[in-house]
């Protein structure tokens, strides 16, 4: 649902046109344009994803519009999974499912673990690995 005091637009993200039209007088983007399961449309997903974030970006630069910030959405073949709630471990951040567990039907979500991290790494956030089934 589009909030009463924004206004939604329906363009393609890669037309150029349409995204500076959008953009005009806007100073901060939430840029969610994106297009999931990347097979086995590769070339869409490309296009949508990538070249329509260069796009976003160049028309910005190229039409000198007041857009201050640009906040990127990232993808599940980034982030996994995403968070989820086990009711034995709580908030969880699986690993993404092998392709043979899910062609085999089995689409349960591993309980995570967490692993140690190299002193250098623990700025970031602790990452989690496959453990084992949660049952709860």
């Amino acid at each position: 649902m589009v909030p009463a005091d924004a206004e939604f637009v329906e363009a393609d993200i890669v037309d150029q046109a349409a995204v500076r039209d959008a953009l005009q007088g806007v100073d901060v983007v939430f840029h969610q344009a994106a297009y999931g399961g990347y097979m086995p449309e590769i070339a869409k997903y490309v296009r949508v994803n990538s070249l329509g974030t260069a796009l976003l970006l160049e028309t910005i630069r190229d039409a000198n519009l007041p857009v201050r910030k640009v906040i990127v959405a990232s993808s599940q073949a980034v982030y996994h999974e995403g968070a989820g709630t086990c009711p034995k471990h709580g908030l969880v951040f699986p690993h993404a499912r092998p392709v043979e567990q899910l062609a085999a039907g089995d689409y349960a979500v591993d309980a995570p673990r967490v692993v140690r991290q190299r002193p250098q790494l623990r700025h970031r956030r602790m990452l989690p690995s496959v453990g084992r089934r949660c049952t709860p």
